[in-house]
């Protein structure tokens, strides 16, 4: 289909600025009429309110995607690599290959266990992050890494026209992959995503094994250190499960 430029909804080939082809091409106006024409096609140009490529839908200005993904500490970095092992540069492309690959090949109680025991080990006394700041980063290394492949199925699957028609335009390579190639990519992995993000989610029950403690594991301390709570513990496990629920069926 069409590729209609993100500034100006005009099809622009190489700095050329040609009229959109869905409108007819009226006869040559006369001196008199042609500013009350082109003054009243002006109103018309402004009023519409997007343009569209491929199936995402975009405002006038390329900053203001109508799909807006919170960001995480995670999804920046997970954008990276997949670009990264996308790259044309082989050291690069390995790099990226090797720390996702070697991150996915482990399980996520391995990764914690390296991030609150063994990076202490590894870093001078007394300069260690807090267990917290390294429990998160272990966490957002391992989701990372899984939602590369995601971003890379996702990049896989946009059809080569786009970006040789984003090249037509004239775009660079970094304007291409952020206007073009990158929001139909998202788009089209955002089941994947979510599905990611509500797995992780229910992971972080895991930090209990690293002494640090979540919703079942304050719960299991009340258990263990308070008679009074022992009588109510499968409501209180109820209500655990009902907030794991409604968190992730949000989602």
């Amino acid at each position: 289909g069409d590729v209609v430029c993100l500034r100006c909804g005009y099809h622009r080939i190489r700095g050329m600025r040609l009229p959109s082809p869905t409108a007819p091409s009226p006869a040559a106006p006369s001196r008199s009429s042609a500013a009350p024409d082109a003054s009243r096609s002006r109103p018309n140009e402004e009023a519409a309110a997007t343009s569209t490529i491929g199936s995402v839908d975009f405002d006038r200005s390329p900053e203001r995607l109508r799909i807006k993904l919170r960001p995480t500490m995670a999804f920046p970095l997970a954008i990276a690599l997949a670009l990264g092992r996308r790259s044309k540069l082989p050291i690069l492309r390995s790099v990226c290959a090797g720390l996702i690959e070697l991150v996915r090949g482990v399980p996520l109680v391995s990764v914690l266990f390296m991030a609150s025991f063994m990076v202490p080990m590894l870093l001078p006394a007394g300069q260690s992050p807090d267990v917290l700041l390294r429990v998160l980063g272990a966490l957002s290394l391992f989701l990372a890494a899984y939602l590369a492949e995601v971003v890379r199925g996702g990049l896989q699957g946009v059809p080569d026209g786009q970006r040789m028609a984003a090249t037509a335009l004239g775009l660079s390579p970094w304007q291409t992959q952020r206007h073009v190639l990158l929001p139909q990519a998202l788009v089209h992995s955002l089941p994947a995503l979510v599905n990611h993000f509500i797995g992780l989610f229910k992971d972080t029950s895991l930090v209990t094994i690293v002494s640090l403690y979540e919703l079942s594991g304050s719960l299991s301390l009340a258990l263990s250190g308070d008679a009074d709570w022992r009588p109510y513990k499968i409501e209180a496990y109820l209500f655990i499960a009902l907030i794991y629920f409604c968190f992730c069926f949000s989602l």
